[in-house]
Parts: structure tokens; sequence; C-alpha cells
């Protein structure tokens, strides 16, 4: 939720911690886990307690084709045509997602927006064909602004430390 529905909300500028989102029951929309719904919340709090239908919402809103370029610009793999849907919001994935791309995505937020593919590979050697590395070149590209990457990073933390986030 944080790298396709909240990383792309604050990046919209309209969206920020301290913002009043509603949670509430959708007719043909996602329910929470465990059933509850908060009302007027902010977004801070709405990620900390993992809520359903306001990651819904800011994806509805942005649209599955902005959220999903996000992590195209991260490479995450196996994304394809029926994800295109707001499923995807909560992490609906027609084929899943890698660990190693979560890990990058979230690596992501952590160097302030920048993408970097880098491994912690340095090279492969084939007993018959050589060096299969020689030619791979890092690289390095803007995915979140600074600041939305600084901001969500600072939300994520509560996840953990508030007394309502679900990692208590």
């Amino acid at each position: 939720k944080p790298l396709i529905d909240y990383g792309p909300a604050f990046d919209t500028g309209e969206y920020y911690p301290t913002r009043i989102v509603n949670d509430h029951k959708w007719n043909d929309g996602p329910s929470n886990s465990g059933g509850r719904y908060f009302g007027n919340v902010t977004v801070r709090e709405a990620l900390n307690r993992r809520l359903n239908t306001v990651a819904w919402q800011l994806y509805d809103q942005l649209t599955p084709e902005v959220g999903l370029q996000y992590l195209k610009n991260m490479n995450f793999t196996g994304i394809v045509k029926d994800d295109y849907t707001l499923a995807t919001s909560l992490g609906g994935f027609t084929k899943g997602v890698r660990v190693v791309d979560m890990a990058k995505g979230y690596s992501t937020l952590a160097n302030g927006g920048v993408y970097n593919d880098r491994t912690c590979i340095t090279k492969i050697i084939h007993e018959h064909d050589g060096e299969l590395t020689k030619d791979l070149k890092p690289s390095a590209h803007q995915v979140y602004r600074d600041d939305s990457a600084f901001i969500l990073t600072d939300v994520v933390k509560g996840t953990f430390t508030a007394s309502y986030g679900t990692g208590q």
C-alpha cells in the first residue's frame, strides 16, 4: 500500500499525513480487516491501521495506470494486463510480487525516492563465456518526490510506534 497507493498520493500534493479521509464500508469495494470502520481519520492513521477502504479510495482517484507505473519505474516484474484493476491497491496481483522487488521499493523510499538497481553482485563469470556482467551499468532515477519519500517513511514508522498501529 505505501508503494502503490500512499506514495503516489503524496506525490500529487493533494494528500499529506494530516489530511482527513473517510473510512467507511463500500458496497462494491473492500472491507477492512476485522470488519471495523473508523469514519473520518487522517491519512497517517489510515496507513498505520492498514485501512483497505482508504487505500482503495486513493488508488481509485490515482487510477491503476498511475499506481502501477510507480512499480514499473522500480522494475517490478510480473505486472500483467489483468493487474490494471483496483484490487492491486491491496496487493491483489495476478502473479504476485517478488520479495526482491518489495525490498527495492522500500529502499527507494529510504533513499529519498531514488531507485537504484544495484545489487550485491559485483561480477558473474561463466566458465566458457567469460564475464557475463561486464556490460551491465547500474542506474538510478527519481521515482517518488524526495519530500514524499521522506514523509511516507515517517508515516510508515507509526505502524510500529502509534498506539493504533498494526505493528504494535
